[in-house]
């Protein structure tokens, strides 16, 4: 639709002015400090005092001094600190300053995107006319000025920008961008802007996964030196408070409080493991790597009790196969138990992983080795036992079969323990890996949980994790236990100390499942 030009708001191209001294000297200042231009003559709509020239917070100064200095900019921002604004302000001045650059403004959702040229246009129109420039275009996705600076809006996708030579792309809330979707705009079209243009990408956190979270932690960091990164919590707006805090709070929740407001990537959606037990689980470097894929912090100590929870990937190469070693030498009487050791791939075959199980379970002690037998698990069990001898496998006295099945009954059992365990510290994990998968491992139902969709996420180490922790309480860890001190003649019913530490073991064993049973079954009859 055309233009609706006047001589106030919307200004006709090559439009005759005579500039005083002073609108000259005020053009300069504006074009060479953003802060001068933003004070001065940026009008925005306050919800209480309505239309005034806006007044910078220092963390907004922040930005703009970012933005204006640093050529790649990321923001973690909590919501409703001005960070739209702060773009506006830059993107328009920017785009009336400099001749002939394209902006580009993609967002999660493309309403999003024009809600950004709403707030650009509300801003050029509030300028005094001596400081604007005519308009060629003017419409709901795009604005384009007579010194052919353009800013046009989009919803990010791969072709978003597609044959566009881009000066610069702002991304807002890019957290929020599926994850295939994030991914392969930033294989298709990063190339392009590393050469030349400018970036800013701006968001609130959405769980501890993603491209936005991949490249946030690159910069905070050092990955990318040429990252700019700024975050902004709530508690940097000078008009916020503790009881500010609590009342948003008594709102929303922890956890969306914790997304919108805090910046927390682990507390920011419903994860198994809480947010602020996430954020303190720190991994180690391993000591040893024997081969591709295979991580060892501690080696096999003699006399130590081990299990290995073993994952069996369903046939798919984005799927892994994981075999995750526990020492759980202290969990009898210290309730404590260590990830020591790790394979994990998805490059090899069944077979391949059947021996490599093999391998581990003999190495680390001849360990009691817990498979989850739904799918190919099962092939796994009955190799391992049939055709190797291996005898130390979970077995299900219940079901009267080797390996776990995961069912209603024990699955939910299972992620009880495990978050229990990690909650309160009872076990050490030392893998990145895992520490991430926990990240965004979250409720997709109500009592449901798996990994975030999308093709780089995963729960394979999860699985393996709550796994062990069910083995851990089970009938079967008792009686390996026992075997265990009974054959390495470290257990004699004559001697006291000995004798303790199996009752203490099997006390513990029995009280916890007791316990944990009777919940159970109390949870499952009030569902």
């Amino acid at each position: 639709m055309p233009i609706k030009y006047d001589d106030q708001y919307i200004l006709k191209p090559g439009r005759k002015f005579e500039f005083t001294p002073h609108m000259l000297q005020e053009v300069a200042k504006c074009s060479q400090n953003i802060f001068y231009f933003a004070e001065k003559y940026y009008k925005i709509i306050h919800p209480i005092r309505g239309e005034e020239i806006i007044s910078l917070y220092d963390y907004q100064k922040e930005l703009l001094y970012n933005f204006t200095h640093y050529r790649h900019n990321i923001v973690l921002s909590g919501r409703q600190l001005g960070k739209t604004t702060c773009a506006a302000i830059y993107i328009l001045w920017f785009s009336l300053f400099n001749q002939s650059k394209n902006i580009a403004i993609l967002a999660n959702k493309q309403s999003t995107a024009i809600s950004i040229i709403d707030d650009i246009k509300k801003g050029y129109e509030g300028l005094p006319a001596w400081l604007k420039l005519g308009v060629k275009k003017y419409d709901q996705l795009e604005i384009k000025f007579e010194n052919e600076s353009r800013i046009f809006a989009r919803a990010t996708n791969p072709d978003a920008i597609r044959g566009e030579s881009v000066s610069l792309l702002f991304l807002d809330e890019f957290a929020f961008v599926p994850e295939n979707i994030a991914e392969d705009f930033w294989v298709a079209n990063y190339p392009t802007l590393s050469t030349g243009g400018n970036i800013i990408i701006v968001s609130t956190p959405n769980g501890a996964a993603g491209k936005f979270y991949e490249l946030w932690k690159m910069a905070i960091r050092g990955e990318n030196n040429f990252w700019k990164a700024t975050k902004i919590p709530w508690n940097k707006h000078p008009e916020r408070d503790q009881k500010w805090k609590e009342e948003q709070l008594a709102a929303m929740g922890k956890v969306k409080f914790a997304q919108e407001h805090e910046c927390s990537f682990t507390g920011s959606s419903n994860t198994l493991i809480d947010g602020d037990i996430l954020e303190t689980l720190n991994p180690k470097k391993p000591r040893f790597f024997p081969e591709e894929g295979f991580y060892i912090w501690n080696p096999p100590e003699e006399k130590h009790v081990y299990i290995v929870s073993v994952d069996v990937a369903k046939g798919s190469n984005t799927d892994f196969h994981v075999a995750n070693v526990f020492d759980v030498t202290f969990w009898s009487n210290k309730q404590k138990y260590e990830q020591v050791a790790i394979f994990r791939r998805n490059d090899i075959s069944i077979f391949e992983f059947k021996n490599k199980i093999l391998e581990i379970c003999k190495r680390y002690n001849n360990a009691l080795v817990i498979i989850e037998n739904n799918n190919l698990g099962h092939t796994i069990v009955n190799n391992l036992f049939y055709d190797d001898g291996y005898e130390n496998i979970w077995y299900d006295y219940d079901r009267q079969e080797y390996g776990i099945n995961s069912n209603i009954k024990t699955k939910p059992l299972a992620l009880t323990y495990f978050k229990d365990d990690v909650e309160k510290q009872r076990l050490i994990i030392n893998s990145s890996d895992m520490i991430n998968e926990l990240s965004y491992f979250e409720e997709v139902k109500t009592g449901i949980f798996q990994a975030r969709v999308g093709k780089n996420f995963h729960d394979d180490i999860v699985a393996t994790g709550y796994w062990a922790a069910f083995c851990l309480r089970s009938r079967c860890f008792e009686d390996y236990v026992y075997y265990i001190l009974q054959k390495e003649n470290s257990f004699n019913e004559n001697n006291i100390e000995d004798e303790k530490i199996l009752n203490s073991f099997i006390d513990n064993f029995d009280d916890n499942f007791d316990k944990e049973m009777q919940k159970f079954k109390n949870e499952l009859e009030i569902g």
